[in-house]
């Protein structure tokens, strides 16, 4: 999905958040990650999620309860932005 880039994950207890810089937008990455959403069923009665799990390769898993994507811009990146748009 996104060959050059490098991400990193931190998985605390039932969420994980990925990491990296530069690259893809925040919201394209974010798409592929709520592919794995694993909580997605809301019950009314009590409001709360339901594991629902995910399909891959034809098992279902249930996987965390959150996905987070965190991306930052490097050095380099911010002076080229700067550069091209005006009062950033």
């Amino acid at each position: 999905m996104f060959p050059r880039v490098k991400f990193s994950y931190r998985i605390d207890y039932d969420s994980v958040s990925c990491y990296w810089t530069d690259g893809p937008m925040k919201e394209d990455v974010q798409k592929v990650l709520n592919r794995f959403e694993s909580y997605t069923r809301i019950l009314a009665r009590d409001d709360r999620k339901e594991a629902t799990g995910y399909e891959w390769g034809g098992t279902l898993y249930v996987g965390p309860k959150y996905l987070n994507a965190n991306r930052s811009l490097s050095n380099e990146r911010k002076i080229s932005i700067k550069n091209h748009v005006p009062y950033w």
